[in-house]
C-alpha cells in the first residue's frame, strides 16, 4: 500500500475522527476505543469497511464525500 502521507503530528482526533467509524462494525471486529489519532489512522487502512464517509482522491486532491458536493470541488 502506498503511504498516504497521513501519519504525520497534524492528524489529530478531530481530524481522524472526521472519517466516520461505523461503531456496529467496529464492535463485530472487536477494535477497542482509541483516540490516538495514527491509531484511527492504521485501523481505517486495515478494516475500511468502518469507514462510514468515502475518502475521494483526484490527481493531488482528496475530500471527504460528506455531502457529495464536497467531492465536486476537486473533479
Amino acid at each position: 500500500m502506498a503511504d498516504s502521507g497521513m501519519h504525520s503530528p497534524h492528524v489529530t482526533p478531530a481530524i481522524a475522527s472526521g472519517f466516520g467509524l461505523n461503531e456496529r462494525t467496529r464492535r463485530a471486529l472487536s477494535l477497542p476505543d482509541t483516540d490516538d489519532p495514527q491509531e484511527l489512522i492504521a485501523r481505517m487502512a486495515a478494516n475500511p469497511q468502518i469507514i462510514e464517509r468515502p475518502i475521494v482522491v483526484y490527481g493531488r486532491k482528496a475530500r471527504l464525500g460528506r455531502p457529495p458536493e464536497d467531492v465536486l470541488g476537486i473533479v
